[in-house]
């Protein structure tokens, strides 16, 4: 993300740090929902606080985290998106 220019952007962690595969991408009018799978219950927190410093989204929440047949921790992820 580069103040230099008008792009809204959320910087997500490395795919060194976090393993996320997205399953489900909704994007709403002022709404997105993404569930996924990650390498861990720490991985899921990355995520949701890259997209909570975001000049983009309000109101991150995390929904549904549990432990998943292999070792992988499925996860929701809802956010309000920012229109100003």
């Amino acid at each position: 993300c580069s103040s230099s220019r008008k792009w809204r952007c959320a910087k997500m962690p490395s795919r060194e740090e976090v393993q996320l595969d997205v399953e489900d991408l909704n994007v709403l009018k002022d709404r997105v929902r993404l569930s996924g799978r990650v390498n861990s219950f720490v991985a899921v927190d990355k995520i949701k606080a890259a997209l909570e410093s975001s000049d983009l989204f309000n109101n991150v929440t995390t929904g549904d985290v549990h432990k998943g047949v292999k070792d992988e921790v499925k996860f929701n992820l809802s956010m309000e998106l920012k229109w100003d």
